[in-house]
């Protein structure tokens, strides 16, 4: 990769732990892995339109029992991107 004043050697010594990827997912993250540096402008521009559009969405459970709960979101239409966590937590009391 050629940078002002030399070039820079680019090298991935370790490969990431397997369950970062459904870590990342479970909590509502997304997780990207790159190969070459020529996919880092692609994947940069889209975590930054991913974050100039952010929509967030609360809600009270019904049931508040201190047990974790699945949670699936959806949108209209279908087809977008939805980063959201799998499940959440319900406490014993609402504040």
């Amino acid at each position: 990769m050629n940078v002002p004043g030399g070039q820079v050697a680019v090298r991935v010594r370790t490969k990431p732990d397997r369950g970062l990827k459904r870590l990342s997912e479970d909590t509502g993250g997304s997780f990207v892995l790159l190969n070459d540096v020529a996919e880092w402008g692609p994947a940069f521009t889209w975590a930054a339109q991913a974050l100039a559009r952010p929509y967030v969405v609360r809600f009270s459970p019904a049931v508040v029992d201190g047990k974790t709960h699945k949670l699936e979101v959806r949108i209209k239409p279908a087809g977008r991107t939805v980063l959201a966590p799998k499940t959440y937590w319900a406490p014993n009391a609402l504040p």
